[in-house]
């Protein structure tokens, strides 16, 4: 697996909500936890640079 980088935000992102409702738990916990800990992790970030849209979104 490796990291592509984009050139632009994109536009619309699929989910197959069947794949999301048949996974285990812990990866649905683990997901929330990683959101939580990102929005703490850019709040500093995000104050000194408002519209960067990137982190708006």
């Amino acid at each position: 697996m490796r990291s592509q980088p984009l050139g632009k935000m994109p536009e619309l992102v699929l989910v197959d909500s069947e794949v999301i409702a048949c996974s285990d738990v812990r990866y649905l916990k683990a997901g929330i936890v990683d959101a939580l800990a990102k929005y703490y992790e850019f709040a500093p970030y995000l104050r000194s640079n408002p519209h960067d849209l990137a982190l708006d979104l």
